[in-house]
C-alpha cells in the first residue's frame, strides 16, 4: 500500500497518496488498509494536532454519555440531535452582528457529538444485535 497522507484544504480534510516528497493524486478512501492508516494517524495525534475541535467533541461525547447513558431508540436520538440543532439554528438566525461564535462553536460541538452518539448507541447495537438493514 502506498503512504496515505491527510492535508487540509479548502473543502475540508483531504486523503492523498504520497508521491516522492510531494502530494499525489487526491483519494478516497476505498478499503480497509487506508482506514487502518487513517486510524494510525489518529493515534499519533496528527488529525487532534491539526483539529483541536475533535478533542472538544469526544470530550462533550464524553460528558454527555456519562450523564445520560445509553439511548433507547432511533427515535430518541433524533430527538437529541434535533434539540442540539435548533440551539444551533436559533443562534445562527440571528443578525450576524448580534451572534456569540461562542455559543455557535458550543452547539455545533454538541450536535457532532451527539451524531457520534447516535452512531454508537443505535447503529452499533443495532448490528452488533443483528437488527435492521445493514447497507442495504
Amino acid at each position: 500500500m502506498n503512504k496515505l497522507l491527510l492535508k487540509m484544504r479548502e473543502g475540508g480534510l483531504m486523503l492523498y497518496e504520497r508521491a516522492g516528497f510531494g502530494l499525489g493524486r487526491e483519494v478516497v478512501p476505498a478499503g480497509p488498509e487506508d482506514l487502518k492508516e487513517i486510524v494510525r494517524l489518529v493515534k499519533q495525534g496528527a488529525l487532534l494536532d491539526q483539529y483541536p475541535e475533535m478533542l472538544e467533541v469526544m470530550y462533550e461525547f464524553c460528558r454527555a454519555k456519562n450523564l445520560h447513558p445509553n439511548w433507547k431508540s432511533s427515535h430518541e436520538g433524533w430527538a437529541l440531535i434535533k434539540e442540539e440543532l435548533d440551539e444551533l439554528w436559533d443562534e445562527i438566525r440571528r443578525k450576524e452582528k448580534d451572534q456569540d461564535f461562542f455559543q455557535m462553536r458550543t452547539e455545533a460541538m454538541q450536535v457532532a457529538a451527539m451524531g457520534i452518539r447516535f452512531m454508537i448507541d443505535i447503529c452499533r447495537k443495532k448490528e452488533e444485535d443483528g437488527e435492521g438493514n445493514v447497507g442495504g
